[in-house]
């Protein structure tokens, strides 16, 4: 607890330098993308470090550390394409030895968001994200998905949340993710956030995570997030990213 005061104390102290600006609404952290599409000649860089910590067993313990760096271009007033990647280390320890470790490409995410409705309050805004989702060698796979996002906000408080269908090609079968995320901003260019995301009929491994964000300087964006998997193996995530967007609209 003493060690994450510092870090608090930087997220508040950048955000009370911060002049009022527009808010970046990024599809990272956790697991709710945002349905919120960027204007044209807009884009959007969103990167992050996660530590993924598993204790299957009293002597085993799993390491997971990965990279993730996401993009989102827009293309009209409503219509983006985005994409993402991961790649990192995975350890693997038992009784304090170092037994297995690998490192390499994990998992990709492309598509297009199509922006429905925009709303604001109790109207909401809706979009669909469209694409495909998969894994690298040596495990190949691709899955197409189609999720329908939501938000409504207001002043200083939204709730978005995702549903969605994922088709397994190599099986076949379907799984059927959902996300909610809600939070309130403790000032316009500070806040926090609850993140819940997980799959219809394996609520067992539904997500819970918390986080703080920070918007310092117009187009920057910065988080710190955690996230807990109540199920045996117990599991955690630690993670802290940016997300940065460029208007090449406005005149210098």
């Amino acid at each position: 607890m003493i060690a994450s005061r510092p870090i608090l104390f930087l997220f508040v102290l950048v955000s009370g330098l911060a002049m009022a600006q527009d808010p970046i609404f990024p599809d990272r952290p956790g697991g709710t993308l945002s349905p919120f599409t960027l204007g044209p000649r807009n884009i959007q860089f969103e990167t992050g470090t996660i530590y993924m910590g598993a204790r299957p067993s009293d002597s085993t313990f799993h390491t997971i550390l990965l990279q993730d760096i996401s993009y989102r271009i827009g293309l009209s007033k409503r219509i983006e394409t985005n994409g993402q990647v991961r790649f990192g280390g995975h350890f693997l320890t038992t009784n304090g030895v170092n037994d297995y470790h690998d490192f390499g490409f994990y998992d990709w995410r492309a598509g297009f968001r199509f922006k429905i409705l925009q709303g604001k309050g109790f109207k909401p805004t809706l979009s669909l994200q469209a694409g495909a989702l998969g894994n690298f060698p040596p495990a190949i796979s691709i899955q197409p998905e189609l999720r329908l996002l939501t938000c409504n906000s207001w002043n200083k408080f939204f709730v978005a949340a995702n549903l969605g269908v994922v088709w397994f090609v190599k099986v076949p079968d379907f799984y059927f993710p959902f996300a909610l995320k809600f939070g309130t901003g403790l000032d316009r260019n500070c806040g926090i956030m609850v993140d819940i995301a997980g799959t219809f009929f394996e609520l067992e491994r539904v997500r819970y995570g918390v986080g703080i964000w920070s918007q310092p300087l117009p187009g920057l964006r910065i988080d710190l997030f955690g996230s807990l998997l109540p199920m045996r193996p117990i599991g955690w995530t630690i993670q802290m990213g940016l997300a940065w967007r460029l208007d090449w609209t406005k005149k210098t």
